[in-house]
C-alpha cells in the first residue's frame, strides 16, 4: 500500500529559546510543513495576553493545525487550556487523523508528584493509549509523547532512578 507523505515540524521543551525563532524556522524551511507537533514543557510561553502562538504557527502550515501534548513541568489547568485554542489539537485528549496517519498522544502531567515506579500511572497511560488506538484502525500510528520510551534517552538523576 502506497502512503501519502506528510511533512511535520516537531519540537519540544522550548524553554529559553525566543518564540520568534520557531517562527523563523517555519518561515524559512525549504518545503512547507503540513502540520506542527509540539511534545511539551513550557507551553505557557506560547501565550501572551490573548495571543496564542500555537494558533499562529498553525496558520503557517498547509493543514492549519498544530498538534501538541503538555509536559511534566507545565501547570495542568493553564497548559491544557492553551491547547484548546483555534487550530490547536491536544493529542492527549483525542487522536488526530490525516491521510492514513493517526497521531495519538501522552502528556507528561502524570509524572508530576510521583515516582517512576508508580504502577497505577503506567496502567493509566496504557489504558489511555489503547483507547486512542481503538479509534485509529487502519491508520499508520505516530505517537507523540513527552515521556521518552523506556531505555531510550530516559536516564535522569532527577527521578532518583536509572530509567
Amino acid at each position: 500500500m502506497f502512503l501519502d507523505t506528510i511533512n511535520i515540524l516537531a519540537f519540544s521543551d522550548w524553554r529559553s529559546q525566543p518564540i520568534k525563532d520557531i517562527f523563523s524556522v517555519v518561515e524559512n524551511i525549504e518545503k512547507p510543513v503540513d502540520l506542527i507537533v509540539y511534545s511539551g514543557d513550557d507551553v505557557c510561553r506560547f501565550v501572551e495576553g490573548d495571543r496564542n502562538y500555537f494558533t499562529e504557527l498553525a496558520e503557517k502550515t498547509k493543514l492549519r493545525k498544530a498538534l501538541a501534548v503538555v509536559g511534566n513541568d507545565d501547570p495542568p489547568i493553564e497548559s491544557k487550556k492553551i491547547l484548546t485554542a483555534k487550530n490547536v489539537h491536544d493529542l492527549d485528549e483525542s487522536p488526530f487523523l490525516h491521510k492514513g496517519f493517526a497521531f495519538i498522544g501522552l502528556d507528561g502531567l502524570g509524572l508530576r508528584n510521583r515516582m517512576r515506579t508508580d504502577e497505577s500511572f503506567e496502567l493509566k497511560a496504557q489504558t489511555k493509549l489503547e483507547n486512542q488506538l481503538s479509534q485509529c484502525t487502519d491508520s499508520n500510528l505516530i505517537i507523540v509523547s513527552h515521556l521518552p520510551p523506556y531505555g531510550i534517552l530516559d536516564h535522569a538523576k532527577r527521578w532518583g532512578r536509572e530509567h
